[in-house]
């Protein structure tokens, strides 16, 4: 029952119409506990979001039962002032000057990672499937502990590194380019310190920032690398120092696209529609999708691949979570002209 009136609540999410809030209450009757089923758009929330709102309503719900007013700890700054203030950083010069940075990156060479363009008429959530691989807690631990400890890195870090050696020997091995690198759109939580005087660590909303990372590992010894060799550790570490290099963890690549109208009309292009491409969203479950075909027609194989990791496995009291990330290929787009006058 449960489910079904999680399902029934997510379609009454109206974002059009301002619905982004739905409540269900599970009444259990007198002498059992019941249960509140929040179902919030993600346009008004995020995953810090939810460990702000849960202690929130559960000390809210301890002074009502306690007969006392509920008092909740002050907002330090609210999500409207934090976009007004991004939209003034978007004017600033030295943001600005990362154009070139964000143009560069999406320069070059991006192979497709099936045999065809994606085909909107049948590459559809409905036609999505899923493979679930389980991975031991015997190694989810080193990557959460050991191998980030040992190179100062950080579990995004060895993820992506994994990730653009995999897409690299792919291509390898299929007899495709594997210069230029791979092509990774990196969503982070976006509440990075940019902006001075400013509180954001009790404040609700959708603070997620999204940025082209190109990682090129510049394999030298392939077999060195599964040998878990010294070029393993390199390709690491220049995947981490390329990740480094990014000003304000990317944030400026957001600003540039959607806020600044000196390069609004000329930003750092998207992949086009259509491209086949992988997409990577950081929790161990790696999926992989692929069109159905027709019985009468086979088609050729358009796919991609989304990687949650949600670790069942032992972990330090306090982990870090990685972001999400979309790897893709990039569109063709008019060159930019750089910042107006």
């Amino acid at each position: 029952m449960v489910a079904r009136e999680a399902e029934a609540a997510r379609g009454r999410l109206v974002p059009e119409s301002g619905v982004m809030v739905q409540a269900v209450w599970f009444d259990a009757g007198p002498q059992t506990a019941g249960r509140l089923l929040l179902v919030l758009h993600h346009l008004v929330v995020d995953g810090v979001s939810w460990r702000i709102l849960l202690p929130d309503l559960a000390a809210a719900w301890d002074a009502v039962a306690a007969g006392r007013r509920p008092e909740l700890e002050p907002v330090g700054t609210s999500f409207r002032r934090w976009s007004q203030e991004l939209a003034a950083l978007a004017q600033n010069p030295a943001r600005l000057e990362e154009l070139p940075l964000w143009t560069g990156m999406l320069d070059g060479p991006q192979e497709l990672l099936g045999d065809r363009d994606l085909d909107a008429r049948e590459d559809t959530v409905g036609t999505v499937r899923h493979v679930t691989v389980t991975v031991p807690a015997e190694r989810t631990e080193q990557l959460l502990t050991t191998v980030p400890s040992a190179f100062h890195a950080g579990v995004d870090d060895v993820l992506l590194a994994a990730f653009a050696l995999a897409v690299t020997d792919w291509r390898r091995r299929k007899g495709r380019s594997a210069d230029g690198g791979v092509l990774v759109d990196l969503e982070g939580h976006g509440r990075h310190d940019v902006v001075e005087g400013v509180d954001l660590s009790r404040t609700v909303g959708w603070f997620t920032s999204l940025y082209p990372v190109r990682l090129d590992p510049a394999v030298e010894d392939w077999q060195e690398v599964w040998a878990a060799g010294p070029e393993a550790g390199r390709v690491l570490k220049r995947v981490k120092e390329q990740l480094r290099a990014l000003p304000d963890h990317g944030i400026g690549y957001g600003l540039l696209r959607h806020l600044s109208p000196q390069t609004g009309r000329c930003s750092p292009r998207s992949p086009r529609p259509g491209s086949a491409s992988t997409t990577w969203a950081a929790s161990p479950r790696p999926a992989r999708r692929t069109p159905r075909t027709s019985p009468r027609r086979p088609r050729p194989r358009a796919w991609a691949a989304a990687w949650t990791p949600r670790c069942r496995c032992r972990t330090p009291s306090r982990s870090t979570r990685p972001p999400t990330t979309t790897p893709t290929a990039p569109g063709s787009a008019p060159p930019c002209p750089g910042p107006a006058a």
